[in-house]
């Protein structure tokens, strides 16, 4: 039943070598005899001989020294361990009881198979051993052979001669007509073809192997004659249920050998019981339970096997017990755990230090990859997905002791046999005198399996997992999609927390909204709308391809109906010259700031209403004419700020996630508008090149791509298409495709204009159809009512005198400070390891209950990727390495604390300031900025003149200059600076020596002092890379401060620490920006961090001078400052 193609190779390499070797030669010799036999008697076949398609099964050697045929995607063998003798006992079994139908009254019997027959129907082709073994015994007129999968017939052409099997069939007359990629759906319209060429008044079939369609015709011929088959709802069977398992492949058997009476009743009444006793719910569901479709049997021997109602298959073959022990075999000896995907955060998210700690711990782990040989005899965690009739899995708990055991079950039926073949009993109450624990989950075909696997991880810890095994009991192709979605899941839970800055920066940005009196979605919105405002239809835009082609359904109904453009959709309507009535963002992170402002200029952001979930950027919400926000549940702010209050007045926003487009349809559904428009939202794609709307941020001016899109993100998965069959598209796109669908079963029409993926319950309309009978009137009424009645501000001098009671920085420091202890403890074998990681577990699950403290929001992600780092090491089988690894995690665990505490203390409620593409917003930003503040530059030195000049020119700011009324004088004289007091202006200094610059310019109010020493390093252009930063610090708003300009991509830390003197700096506080670090003698305030470029400064609690070495630099810059060139241009400019 588990085919797996492991369990049937030597475990010898060199022996399967041999072994290969030795059939190497009959392989060609089969292969040139088969095709000249096809160029003799088929040529048709030709073309699948000689196929260079790409192709996914193939033929193998197994240890018995027979060929069988795998598909490498599953790793699953087509047959058993002997494909011959089990191909000729099923033709043996065949030939004593075969379907047969009259093809002139349809109707069908069964009957042993003559020694002449007229015509046989043989669904697969498989290896073909029953295709020569039919023609060798039997005369048959006409033999028609459907085979829906045509890699079998390459396979066969390996596996025997087919110049033998041609050359009989033409001495004996039968005439062979080979249906391939055909699946017998026409067989009713085949055979009558064939009644009225030949005059054959009946027709046998054989079937080979299990296949949907096989089996359902079969069935209806069975039940209700051949002339019922072109009634069958083929359709339908194609989304045939998770739940049956049919194997591809039945070993043939004598089902007269097992028998109900033969079932061990004393041992399934025995295992009620228990399950009465410890899970009750299973014990009422299958006290009296009935299967559905497989029947459990009994042998002589008691072993339990499972047979088909209606299909006459069996699941198992001779001896279920010894295929399980086999199976069981090999997992002892190869366990399986899936690496845990941690992730990096990708470049923009580089400098959050949890990710700072995942890059740190991950080569450790890396070492001890495959460490793990065998099956420990302590198993901490195990998961089973497909018990089977769970032979398997009484070995295991017989031989191991199972800490923590999940078992999923999709098919009742099978759970059910179990009860015969199992001593529950036994297992239930070792278990619990263990102490240990079992989720059961039975009948549930993967839909909910996740969510209720993550909830018992959550109960125990997520960093469990790094330590669970897998164990597939058994392959079911149905299910195979759904498991591989559960693993990937299940990878990727850990990465998927509130980490440190995620975390940190969500409760910040909450706070900041709540404070600035932002309002907040009331629960239940629909009731504070009219019926007339719910009719008004809402434009949901996405950014995707076919936004492209409906601009002008949008231009046409702006007036009629509310639109809201989701994300990177923004730029492509600001484009086309359609201002939306919102735009939705939901990333805590700052990087759409970076595409929204360089994407649309402020006056036309300053007519738009912006919807968000709590958490979103300040500088984001800053962007817009007004704020709307609605609470999403689960995450660190939404919880914080719940806590404070008994009475929880504001709604919950579900399944807003993992894209924009998400959020806006959970949004949206709250108001049960009537019509909903889905526009641009397609979640896929047909061109791999066209990925988004080509006026977006995703493509240049000239309609190339800003990036590779395709090589970044995978884009080869295929999902159903709204106006064609199937769109391509990536697994985020997947995933968010299915939690969209869970939306619109909360609304009530949903309409899809994107010719994108097709959405379950919505509808399909094409934009020429799109009929709006809504008013701009009522449009007006609609919006005012939901901004005015549907939304609430929370009192913020309450909020602000709650939130600091229930969270005091003190009780946070001295959270920090026992799990900093702990981590210091020298920990002097494994078992210490496991107090320590279930200690910090403790200590951080206590600060939610005893403290008033923000720890557990902060800690819990990072925590559980230490811990989950931790249980993996441990569980190697080298204690010794397994020690030197914990203590090394342990002491980088202890540093990043550390560094989160001081973080934390310096600044409790950091705002994120992370960017993506900020030298093209620089770009944009910039000049708007100088220009809106009337910023006038002057040089105070007449060699600076020119290179001011020439910096305003590169940032393209125009009337700038000023000799007199200046408000900002860039100078390289000190006395310039002191005489420059009198006018109240900023004054930047630029200190060229690497001496470090005099006491009396660092201690002036509303200095800022450039430190560029000149340097003989690559060309370096000092003056005019000062200029240029001189400009940008201008626009500081922290006072008096200190920058330091960074260099290029490819310098070495050493270079920095060469061109700079910075031990002066030893007690500033440091931040970082893109281009240069801020060093203030007191920390910078959250309002006072954004410079005119856009950027947002980043406090830096450990300060190295390798930082001060860009990880990236705009090639402009590059040229102009750091290139042969930029000496030139200094010559000429000075």
């Amino acid at each position: 039943m588990l085919n797996d193609i492991r369990l049937q190779l030597c475990s010898d390499e060199q022996l399967q070598s041999r072994n290969e070797a030795v059939m190497s030669s009959q392989i060609q010799q089969n292969q040139r005899e088969s095709i000249n036999a096809f160029k003799r008697y088929i040529p048709s076949l030709l073309p699948y001989a000689f196929s260079q398609a790409k192709s996914n099964i193939s033929i193998f050697c197994n240890k018995a020294k027979e060929l069988n045929i795998v598909d490498y995607n599953s790793g699953q063998t087509f047959y058993g361990n002997k494909p011959l003798t089990e191909v000729t006992a099923q033709v043996n079994k065949v030939a004593q009881q075969a379907d047969l139908v009259n093809l002139n009254t349809g109707q069908w019997t069964q009957r042993a198979l003559p020694i002449s027959l007229d015509a046989l129907v043989v669904f697969g082709i498989g290896a073909g051993y029953h295709i020569q073994q039919l023609i060798e015994r039997y005369d048959i007129k006409h033999l028609i052979i459907y085979e829906p999968q045509h890699q079998y017939l390459k396979c066969s052409i390996s596996m025997l001669s087919w110049q033998n099997i041609l050359r009989l069939a033409q001495k004996k007359g039968t005439a062979l007509y080979f249906q391939l990629e055909q699946d017998g759906r026409n067989v009713e319209q085949d055979l009558a073809e064939l009644k009225q060429n030949t005059q054959t008044n009946e027709c046998y079939f054989y079937k080979h192997y299990n296949h949907i369609v096989f089996d359902a015709l079969l069935t209806q011929i069975q039940q209700h004659g051949l002339f019922s088959v072109s009634g069958l709802s083929l359709y339908a069977l194609e989304k045939e249920s998770v739940g049956d398992i049919s194997p591809r492949w039945s070993v043939p058997l004598d089902s007269d050998a097992w028998t109900a009476t033969q079932l061990p009743q004393e041992r399934f009444n025995k295992n009620l019981s228990a399950f009465k006793t410890f899970f009750n719910d299973i014990y009422e569901e299958f006290v009296d339970y009935e299967p559905e479709c497989w029947l459990p049997r009994a042998n002589a021997n008691a072993e339990v096997n499972l047979f088909h109602k209606v299909k006459n298959i069996n699941l198992y073959g001779e001896s279920p017990l010894q295929e399980c022990r086999n199976s069981y075999e090999f997992f002892a000896s190869h366990p399986h755990k899936d690496a845990l995907a941690t992730g990096t955060g990708g470049e923009k998210k580089r400098h959050f230090f949890h990710y700072q700690l995942v890059n740190k711990v991950e080569p450790l782990l890396k070492k001890i990859e495959d460490k793990q040989a065998e099956l420990p005899e302590k198993v901490r965690s195990l998961i089973i997905f497909g018990l089977g009739v769970g032979y398997q899995f009484e070995l295991l708990s017989n031989t191991y002791t199972l800490d923590r055991l999940f078992i999923c079950e999709p098919n009742r039926d099978l759970f059910y046999a179990s009860l015969y073949a199992l001593d529950w009993h036994t297992i239930l109450h070792r278990i619990d005198e263990q102490g240990g624990s079992l989720y059961l989950n039975i009948g549930d075909d993967g839909t909910h399996t996740f969510h209720e696997l993550v909830t018992q991880f959550q109960v125990v810890g997520p960093y469990v997992l790094a330590n669970t095994f897998f164990y597939q009991a058994y392959y079911n192709e149905n299910l195979v999609n759904a498991i591989a979605q559960l693993r990937e899941q299940l990878q990727v839970l850990i990465a998927m927390g509130d980490y440190f800055d995620h975390s940190r920066h969500l409760v910040a940005h909450t706070r900041q909204a709540i404070l600035d009196g932002i309002p907040h979605l009331r629960d239940e919105p629909v009731q504070y709308l009219s019926q007339a405002e719910k009719n008004v239809p809402v434009f949901i835009v996405g950014n995707g391809p076919s936004l492209d082609g409906l601009i002008d359904t949008l231009k046409e109904y702006q007036e009629s109906a509310i639109i809201i453009s989701c994300g990177t959709a923004l730029q492509s309507l600001y484009r086309h010259g359609i201002t939306p009535d919102f735009h939705a963002e939901i990333e805590a992170n700052r990087s759409p700031y970076d595409w929204i402002s360089r994407g649309a200029d402020l006056a036309f952001l300053k007519q738009v209403s912006l919807i968000s979930c709590n958490g979103i950027h300040p500088d984001i919400s800053n962007l817009f004419k007004d704020v709307y926000l609605t609470f999403k549940p689960g995450e660190s702010g939404t919880t914080a700020v719940q806590r404070l209050y008994d009475n929880f007045p504001f709604a919950l926003t579900k399944n807003a996630y993992p894209t924009v487009t998400n959020f806006v349809m959970a949004f949206a559904s709250q108001f049960r508008f009537s019509q909903l428009y889905l526009l641009g939202v397609d979640l896929g794609f047909v061109d791999e090149k066209h990925h988004h709307s080509k006026a977006s941020g995703y493509y240049m001016s000239d309609g190339k791509e800003q990036y590779e899109y395709s090589k970044v993100h995978n884009t080869s998965l295929r999902v159903a298409g709204n106006f064609r069959p199937f769109v391509n598209t990536k697994y985020e796109f997947k995933l968010a495709k299915e939690i969209l669908e869970r939306a619109v079963k909360d609304c009530d029409e949903v309409y899809n204009l994107s010719d994108g993926a097709k959405f379950e319950g919505t509808r399909p309309l094409y934009k020429e159809d799109t009929l709006i009978l809504s008013t701009p009137e009522i449009k007006q009424i609609c919006l005012s009512s939901i901004k005015s009645k549907c939304f609430e501000h929370l009192d913020a001098d309450e909020f602000q005198t709650r939130f600091n009671a229930q969270y005091q920085q003190d009780d946070l420091i001295k959270g920090f400070q026992r799990l900093m202890t702990l981590t210091k403890r020298e920990v002097e074998s494994v078992e210490d390891v496991e107090e320590l990681i279930e200690t910090q577990r403790k200590v951080i699950l206590l600060s939610v209950k005893g403290s008033h403290s923000l720890l557990y929001f902060y800690l819990n992600g990072s925590l559980n990727f230490v811990n989950s780092a931790l249980t993996k090491i441990v569980s190697v089988d080298d204690d010794k390495l397994a020690l030197t690894y914990a203590s090394d995690v342990l002491s980088l665990w202890h540093e990043s604390l550390q560094v989160f505490l001081t973080s934390l203390t310096v600044e409790p409620y950091a705002f994120d300031s992370v960017y993506a593409f900020y030298d093209t917003r620089q770009q944009v930003v910039f000049p708007q900025y100088i220009a809106n503040n009337q910023i006038k530059y002057t040089a105070a030195d007449s060699a600076l003149k020119d290179m001011l000049k020439a910096a305003l020119n590169y940032w393209d700011i125009a009337n700038a200059l000023a000799d007199d009324d200046f408000n900002v004088v860039i100078t390289q004289n000190i006395e310039h600076i002191e005489s420059a007091v009198k006018r109240g202006v900023t004054r930047v200094y630029l200190h060229t020596n690497k001496a470090p610059p005099a006491a009396p310019v660092l201690t002036q109010s509303n200095v800022i002092t450039l430190y560029c020493p000149a340097n003989k390093i690559a060309d370096y252009n000092n003056l005019y890379y000062g200029c240029l930063l001189a400009v940008a610090a201008a626009t500081l708003q922290c006072g008096t401060c200190i920058v330091v300009p960074k260099l290029p991509a490819g310098e070495s830390a050493l270079a920095a620490d060469n061109l700079y003197d910075l031990t002066f700096l030893d007690d500033y506080y440091a931040y970082d920006l893109p281009m240069f670090f801020i060093f203030s003698i007191e920390p910078i305030a959250e309002a006072k961090k954004l410079i005119g470029l856009g950027d947002r400064a980043r406090f830096v609690p450990h300060f190295t001078p390798e930082l001060l070495v860009a990880t990236e630099m705009p090639a402009k810059l590059l040229q102009e400052v750091f290139s042969e060139q930029s000496t030139s241009l200094n010559e000429n400019k000075k």
